[in-house]
């Protein structure tokens, strides 16, 4: 017999980069977060996804006196809150622990990078900023839509930044961004320009603009700035406290009688210790802290191939019936393990469904996608 059980209450939500991506990739897992609206009680460790997360936010703070307040208290808000569910949920596993341990670093690197960009990296005068994080929930429909019988849908997305170029002869609109990585910049780059993410900021750019015209008329959206931010190897440690060098005579072995100077360190790690210690990795190592690469966008913002992934995740979004049976595993099973950790819903789709109810009651919580709390989740679960 079909297994159809279905919560109480299921959802639809506007598509989002990682709706979208989660729908082509995993339809199963599509549905348990996005139609089910499945939370976990336990949030596993933090992934890549969450660390680019946690850097895009730092590097949204300008740097300027009343920015770095403002840095100072997000970062203080954040590690309250993690504390709190700590001293709320006992911490069984120790995951949020290593959540506060995980955000600590992050934060380090975030700063290292906020700084550097700064000092060396600052927008030259003419490039305006327009927004930075900026949501943007818009509509959208096509012939194509329409004959298919979907007048309407509606889409969402966050605009890291939307920058300006105000040379009269050159006037445009960039969407930019930031990506994290440790590898080769070539990788990150590779397929790029067609991904889910460029063409959905196009749309989100072009939405926002429709919405807030220039007072000095209107500007194309021209292509999209991709900075690429090499990450160090190394973490905020020890090694970034302060010191005092004192010379000390060596009374045993080979080089006794000999005076060597000796680095001394107290207090605790200092962020601008950190910082220059970066530096001298990039310098050692012969690398580029930040690497910037514009993409032209080529032809108008929605073809026939994003027009079919959009209406196909779109109807995943909307079918009446979200059960198992409408919504297939990834078979390739390329999804189970993403960002180097196992799926948050693997346990159900590797158990016996009959044994679903039991297990979604004492695994998982319940979080409507429209809200904001499923935003916060998103920076544990998904999106890069």
């Amino acid at each position: 017999m079909a297994y159809t059980h279905t919560p109480e209450k299921t959802f639809s939500a506007p598509l989002r980069q990682s709706s979208i991506s989660e729908c082509l990739r995993c339809k199963r897992c599509f549905m348990f977060r996005h139609r089910w609206g499945l939370v976990p009680k336990s949030m596993s460790v933090p992934t890549a996804a969450t660390r680019g997360r946690i850097i895009h936010a730092v590097l949204s703070f300008p740097v300027t006196p009343e920015g770095d307040k403002a840095l100072t208290d997000w970062k203080a808000g954040t590690t309250a809150a993690l504390e709190k569910l700590i001293a709320e949920t006992g911490d069984p596993l120790g995951t949020l622990a290593d959540q506060i341990a995980h955000f600590e670093n992050t934060f380090a690197v975030a700063a290292m990078f906020r700084s550097l960009m700064a000092e060396k990296f600052a927008p030259p005068s003419y490039m305006q900023t327009l927004c930075t994080e900026e949501p943007v929930s818009f509509t959208f429909t096509s012939p194509e839509l329409q004959a298919a019988n979907v007048p309407v849908f509606t889409l969402s997305s966050r605009l890291d930044r939307l920058v300006l170029d105000t040379r009269p002869d050159s006037r445009s609109v960039w969407v930019r961004d930031f990506k994290t990585t440790e590898r080769d910049p070539v990788q990150t780059l590779t397929g790029y320009a067609y991904s889910i993410q460029c063409r959905l900021y196009r749309m989100a750019a072009e939405a926002y603009l429709a919405s807030c015209p220039l007072p000095d008329g209107a500007a194309d959206v021209t292509g999209f700035i991709l900075d690429v931010l090499r990450l160090p190897s190394i973490t905020l440690s020890a090694a970034d406290r302060d010191f005092k060098v004192v010379n000390k005579t060596l009374k045993s072995g080979p080089r006794k009688g000999e005076t060597v100077a000796e680095k001394i360190y107290y207090g605790e790690p200092k962020l601008a210790n950190y910082i220059n210690r970066c530096a001298e990795w990039y310098d050692n190592n012969q690398y580029d802290a930040i690497q910037s690469y514009p993409i032209r966008y080529i032809g108008g913002a929605l073809d026939k191939e994003f027009l079919s992934v959009l209406y196909t995740a779109h109807r995943y979004m909307n079918i009446e019936e979200p059960i198992s049976a409408n919504f297939p595993r990834d078979l390739t099973r390329s999804y189970c393990v993403n960002y180097g950790r196992v799926c948050d819903y693997y346990g159900l789709c590797s158990s016996d469904e009959a044994a679903w109810p039991s297990l979604i009651e004492t695994r998982y919580t319940v979080v409507d996608p429209n809200t904001a709390d499923a935003e916060l989740y998103d920076v544990h679960h998904s999106i890069q």
